[in-house]
């Protein structure tokens, strides 16, 4: 179930970001900058000057184990598999007050432009799409089950070119925006 971030963040439609990703440090700016891109009507702000002032923090995970600095966030995934994790601190009323993102640390042999496309994903969640649930059953980068496909994520069985360029399903347009207070839906 998607938890929307407090109000006062809502309010300034955006979320800062702590960039300590390692050896994808540049492939985050990238994916930011490729977010910020996006329909959303959030701006993902790459300039947090540490991990305590963020809402949202990156960084690489061998794939298990608490986050160095909030014992509630933990990785558990592997990490030599192209797909990242992001866990997110949500307080009694439901809200996000703060997101974690794992990145694989492990991958071989994949492009840029496929870290950037997981990357993107992962940034999605942190804008309030906690739960696995929360993937886009119909398509698009929020797609709950992706293959690889000559170098780029792929829906299974739609027959539509791989990603990058990065494309949002209807689902996860329309979740944000309620999350976020915007007129995203196509409906509205």
């Amino acid at each position: 179930m998607p938890s929307p971030w407090y109000s006062r963040v809502i309010k300034d439609s955006k979320l800062t970001v702590f960039n300590d990703a390692g050896a994808w440090t540049g492939i985050v700016t990238k994916a930011i900058n490729e977010f910020n891109g996006l329909p959303f009507q959030i701006v993902m702000d790459g300039g947090a000057k540490d991990h305590i002032s963020a809402n949202v923090v990156v960084r690489l995970s061998a794939g298990s184990g608490k986050d160095k600095n909030f014992s509630w966030a933990v990785a558990n995934f592997d990490a030599k598999k192209t797909h990242g994790q992001t866990a997110s601190n949500i307080d009694d009323r439901g809200r996000v007050d703060k997101a974690v993102i794992f990145l694989p640390s492990r991958l071989e042999k994949v492009s840029d432009e496929l870290k950037m496309a997981i990357t993107v994903h992962e940034l999605i969640h942190a804008c309030g799409l906690v739960e696995k649930t929360d993937h886009d059953p119909v398509g698009g980068i929020m797609y709950k089950e992706f293959q690889v496909v000559g170098g780029k994520l792929q829906e299974p069985g739609k027959g539509i070119v791989g990603m990058p360029p990065i494309r949002i399903g209807g689902r996860t347009l329309c979740k944000i925006g309620e999350l976020w207070n915007k007129a995203l839906c196509e409906d509205q």
